[in-house]
């Protein structure tokens, strides 16, 4: 008798256990639920910021005899040469206000470091102006004469210096013109006069 009443009580059990049980879900529904529970997961991860800025603004390119790099590009209105970007900038200043201009863009005036680079820049000039005037690029003599440093601190080794050139010839000429002349090189000049410039800053 012990052994009916507990299969009894054994089949009510699973009979109330499928009544409740819920309808299964249409496919549509399904795919909605997992849709949502993804975007949840999706929400609660966590990346380090500085993977989440690399991949937001970076681009991935080759460099040769390497892997895949991530570099950052040049903003708006910039121009890239190799690692670095380039703006030309027409409102005449002298060069201390064009240098303060450029590192409030997040650069220097610009220097020059190969003929390739020169070309480029020149480049840059002929583009924006359709001419090709006088600039200011960031190499000065100003702390000892004859002693030319960029205003970025990279290593003064390159020149395009005219024929002549630099002669200090007012005794106060410590700012590179480039573009200057007929032979489009560089020149001392007084850091007082004013020059259309060109600005440089690394990706």
């Amino acid at each position: 008798m012990k052994m009916l009443t507990a299969f009894l009580l054994l089949c009510a059990g699973m009979t109330l256990t499928d009544a409740a049980a819920v309808p299964e879900a249409e496919p549509d529904q399904m795919m909605e639920e997992a849709s949502i529970q993804g975007e949840e997961l999706l929400l609660n991860l966590t990346v380090p910021e500085a993977e989440l800025h690399e991949e937001l603004s970076g681009e991935a390119h080759l460099e040769e005899g390497e892997g895949v790099v991530f570099s950052a590009s040049c903003p708006s209105g910039w121009s890239r040469f190799n690692h670095r970007c380039f703006l030309y900038n027409g409102a005449a200043q002298p060069w201390a206000l064009a240098e303060v201009n450029c590192r409030a863009l997040g650069g220097n005036l610009a220097s020059v470091h190969s003929l390739a680079e020169e070309h480029f820049v020149k480049g840059l000039i002929l583009r924006a102006t359709n001419g090709s005037p006088s600039v200011w690029i960031g190499g000065s003599d100003s702390h000892y004469e004859g002693l030319w440093l960029w205003s970025d601190s990279s290593r003064f080794a390159f020149t395009y210096w005219c024929r002549g050139e630099p002669n200090n010839y007012w005794g106060n000429q410590h700012c590179i013109q480039m573009n200057y002349g007929g032979g489009k090189c560089w020149d001392d000049l007084s850091c007082y006069d004013h020059r259309p410039y060109v600005c440089a800053r690394s990706l």
